[in-house]
């Protein structure tokens, strides 16, 4: 597959190295998801394979997974309708606290890692759009909850169902 990757350029990115990065981070969040949610990407609905897609991120990514936590969950219990940009920034130096490694990126890094999580956040119906950053509702399948919960993933479908299940 990875081979098919590169030689038909099937990402559609501009260089090799970007398509074999991509490759790996896409293996590596479907490395923890099960056969059947395997299944609900490949064979499920569109809504289905989105949110099996994004919870695959929240196993693999704890900065992101943390981000839904710390700071999605927390303007929900607090009834504030939208993010801000300047919430990705205070929970990095919050998070640099913990590792200080975040310290040594970039600011051109921070903002595009910025840009991808409100991106992700979009595209699985959390967001309105990454130009309003309106916090969304949306429903998570019940074959992925039912997916979750028989592996006992409560901190992924608490995340997915923004702390309301």
């Amino acid at each position: 597959a990875r081979d098919r990757l590169l030689a038909e350029n099937l990402l559609q990115n501009s260089s090799s190295r970007t398509t074999r990065i991509y490759c790996r981070l896409i293996l590596t969040r479907l490395e923890g998801l099960t056969p059947s949610m395997l299944r609900f990407v490949a064979e499920g609905t569109e809504e289905l394979a989105r949110m099996t897609l994004f919870a695959a991120l929240l196993r693999a990514s704890d900065l992101v997974a943390d981000f839904v936590d710390d700071v999605l969950l927390t303007k929900v219990r607090l009834f504030e309708p939208t993010l801000q940009r300047t919430d990705w920034v205070r929970f990095l130096e919050e998070r640099a606290t913990v590792d200080p490694s975040i310290n040594e990126w970039s600011e051109s890094s921070r903002k595009k890692m910025a840009q991808v999580v409100f991106r992700m956040l979009a595209e699985a119906g959390y967001l309105e759009s990454t130009r309003t950053l309106k916090i969304l509702f949306p429903a998570v399948p019940p074959e992925l909850v039912a997916a979750l919960e028989a592996i006992g993933d409560g901190r992924t479908l608490r995340l997915l169902q923004l702390g309301r299940g």
